[in-house]
């Protein structure tokens, strides 16, 4: 990590105990800054899309902008803050109806789910960035907060209390950064081969009579519809939904109960 406190680069940037997006983008004295944070946040996203979030620090994002280091302190007084700019403007590239469309909210939060979740699959830093908590509500920046609007306007017409769509729309994202998650973890580190050995693992360990229930489960017959809803995107429209609706305290969609 790059060490701070060896040179002080942060007295450079104004106003530093303002959040990033209400300080001026230069200092009251000196020459116009040659760079504007929406293009560090661009050179950065690019860096990250390459070589991951480890990739991350100062000095690299530095190097992809084109200045040195301490330059660089001119413009973030932190990597959290570099951070912060990178996930607002990776959420300004959603392309969101307006909320909410009339179609009811429950479809109005499955386009939002889906749009996030494909941002996950195209920028798995942004998705760690996001799990992780690296950026914290002091670092909500302007297309975070109009992506929140989003969210809670699509619940409009929900008879629950403020509270509770908030809530709802916070583990919202849980939700979809979990099922990225999971989809990056199995696209990443499972062979074909390693596929049918876990299968075969797993046959094993639940037939040998300690796991009945497991073994009843997994035994029974599919039921007649599991075609129609054994898509990946299907299972997350119904976990989504039926999630959101118990946070809720609303009755499930009947296409999402089963």
């Amino acid at each position: 990590m790059f060490a701070v406190s060896m040179v002080r680069e942060d007295e450079h940037v104004p106003d530093p105990d303002l959040p990033i997006w209400k300080r001026s983008e230069r200092g009251a004295r000196g020459p116009a800054p040659e760079h504007s944070r929406a293009s560090i946040a661009e050179a950065t996203m690019k860096l990250a899309d390459a070589e991951g979030l480890k990739a991350v620090s100062i000095r690299k994002a530095a190097a992809a902008v084109g200045i040195a280091p301490a330059s660089l302190y001119r413009y973030v007084a932190s990597r959290d803050e570099l951070l912060a700019l990178m996930s607002d403007a990776c959420l300004r590239t959603l392309e969101l109806p307006a909320t909410p469309t009339g179609r009811g909210w429950r479809a109005d939060l499955l386009d939002i789910g889906r749009a996030l979740r494909q941002a996950f699959r195209e920028h798995p830093w942004f998705l760690e960035v996001m799990m992780t908590g690296r950026v914290n509500t002091a670092m909500l920046g302007p297309a975070m907060i109009d992506y929140t609007e989003r969210v809670v306007a699509a619940l409009a017409d929900v008879p629950a209390s403020g509270q509770a769509k908030m809530e709802t729309a916070a583990i919202f994202n849980g939700v979809v950064g979990l099922f990225a998650m999971d989809e990056a973890a199995a696209n990443s580190n499972t062979s074909p081969e390693a596929q049918l050995a876990n299968a075969a693992y797993l046959a094993e360990q639940i037939g040998d009579g300690r796991h009945p229930y497991l073994a009843a489960i997994v035994s029974a017959p599919p039921p007649p519809d599991a075609l129609a809803r054994k898509s990946a995107d299907d299972l997350f429209g119904r976990v989504l939904i039926n999630t959101m609706s118990g946070l809720l305290g609303v009755a499930p969609d009947e296409r999402h109960t089963q």
